[in-house]
């Protein structure tokens, strides 16, 4: 019944009620550069990453946002991409470079991914299974890695010829 759209210029628009309506939920402060979001099965929990503009988060079904607490480096970075675990508590951000980034706390707070076998800027998409138990990395290159403790360890699910030799 929660759905939740971005757009660049205009802001995160929530509907409650299957798509019929839609409000926007971030009114006259409209989150700018917005590119992508994340919301939680309940629909009260959504967290958006933009172009520049940091993480925002929201508690509230979209009615409030507040910008996140990152990691200093990372702070004015594109994320191009965010996906969150079953509950909405557990977010992984996909930033153009860099480590990937973390949240433990519906988005609150933010830190950097423990080691991984492939840099940011490398991973094209980013998805848990339907469990939300198994988070997975397609990198440009065609490999596909999967993390089963939320993205501390990670291990080559599909190893490709371009994989083997990267560019």
């Amino acid at each position: 019944q929660y759905l939740v759209l971005t757009s660049v210029n205009d802001g995160i628009f929530t509907s409650f009620d299957f798509g019929l309506n839609w409000v926007n939920s971030d009114g006259i402060n409209k989150i700018r550069d917005c590119t992508d979001v994340e919301i939680d099965v309940t629909g009260q929990y959504l967290v958006a990453v933009t172009s520049g503009r940091g993480i925002y988060h929201s508690m509230d079904h979209g009615l409030s946002w507040n910008l996140a607490s990152l990691p200093e480096a990372t702070a004015s970075q594109t994320f191009k991409r965010i996906v969150s675990d079953r509950t909405g508590q557990f977010l992984v951000a996909l930033p153009d470079h860099g480590p990937l980034l973390t949240s433990r706390d519906y988005g609150k707070s933010w830190s950097e991914a423990p080691s991984i076998p492939f840099t940011a800027g490398e991973v094209t998409h980013l998805a848990f299974d339907s469990a939300g138990n198994e988070l997975f990395a397609v990198a440009e290159n065609g490999a596909i890695y999967g993390s089963n403790d939320k993205g501390i360890t990670w291990s080559t699910r599909v190893k490709t010829a371009a994989s083997d030799h990267p560019t």
